[in-house]
């Protein structure tokens, strides 16, 4: 499913992912093996790290975003500060950025098991609602960590069953892994305006308000996002929603949870998940649930994992918090000027 903006606007995108696939030159010591994902930005491989010596740690994933004003923008820039900062169990981790004669390189662990959005089609198009509830979780506390990143929280504006990565497809609960924060932002607190996100995830307000130059929330339209995963895992179709009509914004987001109320596959679940999904789902973004609603929500909690100290496991991302304002404060990984002179040079090629 396609993202809304297209940043290459004047380029056949399959010419230029044709041609960006056969002028990759990794450095000398990555090896290619597959691609797996192509995107408007860059293309992800499986590749393998010849410097690493234990052979079950050597396979990474890559993304390989071009040199060159045309592709080095501030999106990209936004991406590389951003991944440097999120270190949890439920996030693809971020190994480094590398400078290949071609390309820039980013470096992530490889997460074997594909995205979810396939899981869920091999599952027969939907999932059973305990596997949903405890997806559902992990989503949440991985998105809980972002926005609570300091100063402000980092939003990531693409949430999808794609972005997801599934670490143990074959394990009766799966480990889930969010990845590709290519729209990401931070200081969430800062309402935005870009209209960026994929078709039927993104939130109303990325429409209504951005067309009009209006600023948004961006963490609420995180939450919608993630209603919208809990909607096509449960059911395997997307949320009822209406077309813009020619009334204004109110008259049209009205429309909206008239539709979402009347949803028949909602009708048929219990109360309380029927609850929740139109909470996630509320069009008017002022009235839609929180993050804090969402952990205190009854169909939520339910059957809710503990950390290993036997407390809540919200209390998981507190402590990882106060692990990546030591890292960072530390010499660990590449530093936040060594970053921004590696994305410099990729620009200027």
């Amino acid at each position: 499913m396609r993202s809304l903006p297209l940043t290459i606007n004047d380029i056949d995108p399959r010419h230029w992912q044709r041609t960006v696939a056969m002028d990759i030159r990794p450095p000398r010591f990555i090896e290619k093996i597959k691609e797996i994902d192509r995107g408007s930005s860059g293309t992800v491989w499986l590749c393998r790290d010849t410097r690493i010596e234990e052979p079950d740690k050597r396979d990474i994933a890559v993304k390989f975003i071009p040199r060159g004003p045309l592709h080095i923008d501030e999106c990209v820039k936004r991406e590389v500060f951003i991944v440097r900062k999120l270190y949890h169990r439920h996030i693809t981790l971020f190994r480094e950025a590398l400078l290949s004669p071609s390309h820039l390189c980013l470096v992530f662990n490889y997460v074997r098991g594909g995205n979810l959005g396939e899981y869920v089609v091999g599952m027969g198009g939907f999932l059973p609602e305990y596997l949903a509830r405890f997806f559902f979780q992990q989503l949440v506390l991985a998105v809980d960590f972002c926005h609570r990143i300091p100063p402000n929280g980092i939003i990531n504006r693409d949430l999808k069953l794609q972005n997801v990565l599934v670490e143990n497809p074959n394990e009766s609960f799966p480990k889930l892994l969010l990845c590709d924060f290519g729209f990401g932002k931070e200081r969430g607190e800062d309402p935005t305006v870009s209209k960026l996100g994929t078709l039927f995830y993104a939130a109303p307000e990325i429409f209504f308000r951005s067309t009009r130059g209006e600023r948004y929330d961006g963490k609420m339209a995180d939450i919608y996002s993630l209603g919208v995963c809990l909607h096509r895992m449960l059911f395997g179709t997307y949320p009822r929603q209406c077309k813009r009509s020619e009334g204004s914004s109110t008259q049209w987001l009205q429309h909206m949870e008239l539709e979402l109320q009347g949803d028949p596959q909602l009708l048929r679940r219990s109360p309380h998940l029927v609850c929740l999904l139109t909470g996630l789902l509320q069009p008017n973004p002022d009235k839609r649930m929180t993050m804090d609603g969402i952990w205190e929500d009854p169909w939520f909690s339910i059957d809710l994992p503990i950390n290993a100290d036997g407390s809540h496991i919200r209390n998981y991302n507190t402590m990882m918090l106060a692990y990546q304002k030591q890292a960072l404060n530390s010499d660990y990984g590449q530093s936040e000027n060594e970053l921004t002179e590696l994305v410099q040079k990729a620009k200027t090629c």
